[in-house]
């Protein structure tokens, strides 16, 4: 049995040296539920110690207030508050909690990186091929021309480059760059012209698949793809990324504030007993949605 010491009050406590050795094993790894019930029984063990030290003082103290009857002296309670239940210790039920909770096998964690992994290539896909992106990504390239970004901020250089104790290559970074979206701005206006050629077949032939119609938009698909080649080549950094995809969403927002105002509109004008200069109001703005509709078409090519 573990030796005891007294305090000030006459209250006998464990060693101090038993505390130790109870600290010292929780804070080895637990990796199994056998481990961590190990250290629980443990202190268990150590409460059972304490509680049949403490048995005898409870009696012996109420012996000596039952001798002491005819004084009128009180007897001091103690009112400080008990040990914590082990059930409710927040450290016992993590680490208990810890090793019942499977963790992720390796083929679920293969898995969740391959989804990640084409999520993104998807995502890289739906910037390149959008005309929305493109344009904004012209305009990234003007202000690194003009110097009001830094090629840094926009593209990521080689790891070799940034360990290796060399000269500062960022105008040499910064010239590719510039190269590169000169390509781009070629591809986009080939395609801008294929896109007409394409835009305006399917008009004649009202949506019919002839083998004209195919041909143009077998080589569009071409133009896009070469242009999403040279995007991919950039190595454009996450905060130039997030730039395009802002700006797509920003014309799709607008894009479906407008169809749901055309939607908003169309109903009202299906209420019974609508006066003449309600059905006027509602017309028009139904009419100024559609123009602004259009607009958003003709400025994107979409």
């Amino acid at each position: 049995m573990a030796r005891l010491e007294k305090d000030e009050s006459g209250i006998d406590l464990i060693n101090k040296g038993e505390f130790v050795n109870l600290s010292e094993e929780l804070t080895d790894d637990a990796v199994s539920i056998e481990d961590i019930d190990e250290v629980l029984q443990t202190l268990e063990r150590a409460t059972s110690v304490e509680t049949e030290t403490e048995e005898p003082l409870i009696e012996e103290t109420s012996s000596s207030v039952e001798s002491e009857e005819g004084m009128s002296e009180e007897v001091e309670l103690d009112l400080s508050a008990g040990e914590m239940d082990k059930t409710s210790d927040p450290i016992r039920v993590y680490m208990r909690e810890m090793g019942v909770v499977p963790l992720l096998t390796r083929e679920q964690e293969v898995s969740i990186a391959k989804r990640i992994e084409r999520g993104q290539k998807r995502a890289e896909k739906a910037i390149a091929r959008s005309p929305i992106a493109v344009v904004e990504l012209f305009r990234i390239g003007d202000e690194l021309a003009e110097g009001k970004l830094n090629i840094r901020d926009v593209v990521a250089f080689s790891d070799q480059m940034e360990t290796e104790e060399h000269e500062d290559r960022s105008e040499e970074y910064l010239q590719w760059t510039i190269e590169g979206l000169q390509n781009i701005r070629n591809l986009y206006k080939r395609g801008l012209k294929e896109f007409e050629k394409f835009a305006s077949e399917q008009k004649l032939t009202r949506g019919k698949r002839t083998k004209k119609l195919l041909r143009y938009r077998r080589k569009l698909a071409r133009t896009r793809l070469e242009i999403a080649q040279e995007i991919r080549g950039l190595h454009l950094k996450e905060a130039a990324r997030q730039r395009l995809i802002a700006s797509i969403g920003s014309v799709h927002k607008e894009t479906r504030t407008l169809e749901r105002e055309i939607d908003a509109q169309a109903e009202k004008l299906k209420r019974k007993g609508l006066k003449a200069d309600k059905q006027k109001e509602f017309k028009r703005h139904i009419a100024t949605a559609k123009k602004r509709l259009k607009e958003i078409e003709v400025e994107h090519h979409l």
